[in-house]
């Protein structure tokens, strides 16, 4: 019998037994990334105020070199921290101006497309970041010209400091404030917020001369007053956390800056490349 059913094998008449598959396993759930994101670290310093009270002047260095640049209207709605998570923005302040009837002033331009004309009214300064530089621009006499394809523009006021001097008459109006700075011919930008404690209510900050004598003495060539009161405010990535000086009252206009991952460190040479506005 047995060699009769090895001889069958052989014929191939018998078959094997051979083990039962596994049943296919689901592959371990993966975790989706979030994308790095940079972060920014502030110079903050404490400031005298009339009275013996003080404020926190926040410099943001911005390095223009890996910078975009975005201005985008809140319509009163969401803050700034929420703004930075919704954008992926590296810092956000509130920075620019609104007629009446609530619709954005002030010249802005992205990626060489005007979204907001040249308010004659508003005057003040058009800061304009093209090639990795930024300049400041006059515009108390009219439109200024801008190169073809500019990279980012916006009009605010006032400016504060031209060519390192006070541009500013002395006032008695006390604000928390926002302005930029810049340095080196335009190679280095700096996001300036001026805050006081949550008592103030952010109507006694340093007056527009007092904010302009202190860039001037910190080294700022050219300077622009983005806002003041009690919406000022900023929110920004540092060392894997959001940070917050969260505004007083609705914002109305943010702008909002965004840095590829491995820039701005403290010290770091600031500056930007393009813009985008948003509703």
């Amino acid at each position: 019998m047995i060699r009769l059913a090895a001889l069958l094998c052989l014929l191939g008449a018998c078959t094997e037994r051979r083990p039962e598959p596994e049943p296919a396993r689901p592959a371990p759930a993966v975790e989706p990334r979030e994308p790095p994101r940079a972060s920014v670290e502030p110079v903050v310093s404490t400031e005298p105020l009339p009275g013996g009270a003080t404020y926190e002047l926040h410099r943001f260095p911005i390095d223009l070199r890996r910078a975009r640049f975005e201005v985008i209207d809140t319509a009163f709605d969401r803050t700034l921290a929420g703004v930075l998570a919704e954008r992926g923005a590296t810092v956000v302040v509130n920075g620019g101006y609104w007629d009446p009837e609530r619709q954005p002033e002030g010249l802005t331009v992205v990626g060489g497309r005007t979204l907001v004309p040249f308010d004659d009214d508003l005057g003040g300064g058009v800061l304009v970041v093209d090639g990795g530089r930024a300049r400041l621009l006059d515009a108390e006499a009219g439109p200024p010209a801008l190169p073809a394809g500019v990279d980012f523009a916006q009009q605010c006021m006032p400016r504060l400091v031209v060519d390192g001097a006070v541009n500013v008459r002395a006032t008695n109006r006390r604000a928390d404030r926002t302005a930029l700075c810049l340095r080196e011919g335009g190679r280095a930008l700096e996001l300036v917020v001026a805050r006081t404690g949550d008592g103030a209510r952010g109507r006694q900050g340093p007056t527009l001369h007092a904010l302009a004598e202190k860039l001037a003495a910190l080294g700022c060539e050219q300077a622009l007053n983005l806002d003041g009161g009690p919406s000022s405010g900023v929110a920004w990535r540092q060392g894997g956390e959001v940070r917050e000086l969260a505004s007083r009252v609705g914002v109305k206009l943010a702008v909002a800056v965004h840095l590829t991952p491995d820039v701005v460190e403290r010290g770091a040479v600031p500056g930007a490349q393009s813009s985008h506005v948003e509703r």
